[in-house]
């Protein structure tokens, strides 16, 4: 038969040992929570690295056939095509070209909207980019564009674009899929 100061012992160590458990829970938990946000900011800027490659790539491959006058037809073009059949047929957290209605309910993904002919980022966590700082849920938005020198066809570029009517749009839609 256990004796009441047994009894009691048991119960002070089980106290102690959840005390720890939680103290150590509430210092780490905000330690976590940033090394997410950075996880985020990294994938977000490999992604992005990733495209503007890409768009270098078909420059380069395009000027080694001498038909760097084609790229003008290429504005507003897929980057992610262009890295299809390379490594991986799509990267991750690509959802392919859908509108950017279609993923408020998918935060940390990519997607590009052949009506806008812009790639778009819904950020999962707050972003740094372009001098700035994106609050979780935004929606940043690239687009392929040609540089020109005089009247002839320079380079590709994938720019970012401030794109106010998607974000209201993206906005009006993340509200009502969180009703």
């Amino acid at each position: 038969m256990l004796s009441t100061r047994a009894f009691g012992g048991r119960f002070f160590t089980l106290g102690v040992s959840l005390a720890l458990v939680a103290i150590l829970i509430l210092v780490f938990l905000p330690k976590i929570d940033r090394e997410l946000d950075n996880l985020e900011q990294s994938r977000f800027e490999f992604r992005l690295a990733e495209l503007r490659t890409a768009v270098q790539f078909k420059q380069l491959e395009l000027q080694a056939r001498s038909e760097l006058s084609f790229a003008e037809h290429l504005t507003g073009a897929n980057p992610f095509s262009w890295l299809k059949g390379r490594l991986q047929d799509y990267p991750s957290h690509y959802l392919g070209e859908k509108s950017i209605e279609e993923i408020a309910a998918t935060p940390g993904n990519w997607v590009y909207d052949p009506s806008r002919k812009r790639v778009y980022y819904y950020s999962l966590a707050e972003l740094d980019f372009a001098e700035r700082k994106f609050a979780p849920n935004s929606c940043l938005s690239f687009q392929v564009e040609t540089l020109k020198n005089q009247a002839r066809v320079a380079a590709l570029k994938l720019a970012y674009v401030n794109d106010l009517e998607a974000e209201s749009c993206f906005r009006k839609n993340v509200t009502h899929t969180a009703n």
